[in-house]
């Protein structure tokens, strides 16, 4: 299965790197991130996603529609968080996020480029600070 992936220019700086594990914090296998691309890709709005790795740090892009909410890319952002820390190694999250063994950052946004919504959440913060 070939997925097409659609990255905003804003966002190459951030997610291009090397898979690379480093100390405990092992590679995204691109398998679990092939199961997050359809996931997300069925919700209302997710135009594409893109996930990449850089150490313990997982880069995650969304495109959603122009008739997607600040406050509904935001859920999305929520949702692909999750999706990602189930899927893959450490805790799963719980009512909330949770502590894990990767920082996320997350941007979303429109297929012109323009950002909808930008959060992080580093390992030890137990929910995404937008």
């Amino acid at each position: 299965m070939k997925i097409c992936i659609f990255v905003p220019m804003a966002l190459v700086a951030l997610i291009v790197g090397s898979p690379a594990a480093s100390a405990g914090c092992p590679v995204y296998p691109d398998e679990l991130k092939a199961l997050v691309y359809q996931a997300m890709n069925g919700r209302a709005h997710v135009r594409d996603v893109y996930i990449g790795q850089k150490r313990c740090r997982l880069s995650l892009a969304l495109v959603v529609g122009y008739a997607a909410s600040e406050t509904y890319a935001r859920d999305l952002g929520d949702s692909i968080v999750r999706l990602t820390k189930s899927f893959g190694a450490g805790p799963a999250p719980r009512k909330k996020i949770g502590k894990g063994i990767y920082d996320f950052l997350v941007g979303i946004y429109r297929p012109d480029e323009t950002r909808v919504a930008l959060g992080a959440k580093g390992r030890h913060a137990r929910e995404i600070r937008w």
